[in-house]
């Protein structure tokens, strides 16, 4: 994917395709005020392997206000409840569509690195979780604790299901089991069709926990 970030005196311009140029607040560009040209087919062509594939652009299409308003109206809700969380909720959200995509990303780049959110006790990880799937229809019912690695790979693969959450998985080896098995297509491959996850489940884990993973990683 071709994407640019510019800052200049006036503020900031997101190129994602050559049609659509964005402003820091998320209006369209005119094209007779932008300042920056797209070259992604013309760069690509000269140096291989410098840039990604041109059919990876951003998908991104005019009127740009019907693309961008219900992403655009969710953040502004997630920003005027949460304040000082806003970034963290984002980017979990971000987090939860790629989820929600599982499939789709593994079919394009045969990989799904496991998105997890990490922070102290009580500093808003179940929050930042919560907003994440609640676009999806999930409550906090769809957060769960305790649930060993089977059980959760059993039940991303059903069927019509959204991503949901999981909290204070205290088992090292349940965690590295299924980091290893939602990250690797191969994996999922020795497995049924029936019991291939569908979408990858959203972590949420304290700083000790995550230290305890990159120790067992490392042996």
């Amino acid at each position: 994917m071709f994407f640019f970030l510019y800052t200049f005196s006036d503020g900031d311009v997101y190129v994602l395709n050559n049609e659509v140029h964005i402003d820091r607040n998320g209006n369209l560009i005119p094209e007779n005020a932008r300042r920056y040209l797209w070259l992604g087919e013309a760069v690509a062509s000269g140096v291989p392997g410098f840039i990604a594939n041109p059919g990876d652009r951003a998908k991104v299409g005019l009127p740009l206000a019907e693309s961008y308003r219900p992403i655009f109206d969710l953040a502004s809700s997630l920003k005027a409840c949460l304040h000082n969380n806003f970034i963290a909720a984002f980017l979990s959200l971000s987090a939860a569509l790629m989820c929600h995509n599982y499939e789709a990303v593994l079919h394009q780049w045969n990989l799904f690195p496991v998105p997890i959110l990490v922070g102290d006790i009580n500093r808003g990880k179940s929050t930042a979780l919560l907003s994440a799937i609640a676009p999806f229809g999930q409550d906090e019912s769809k957060i769960f604790n305790g649930q060993s690695f089977a059980w959760l790979a059993k039940y991303s693969s059903k069927r019509n299901i959204h991503p949901f959450g999981v909290e204070d998985l205290d088992d090292i080896k349940d965690i590295k089991q299924l980091l290893k098995t939602f990250y690797q297509s191969n994996v999922r491959a020795t497995t049924s069709s029936e019991d291939k996850p569908r979408v990858c489940p959203l972590l949420a884990v304290n700083w000790e926990t995550l230290d305890l993973v990159k120790k067992a990683h490392d042996k």
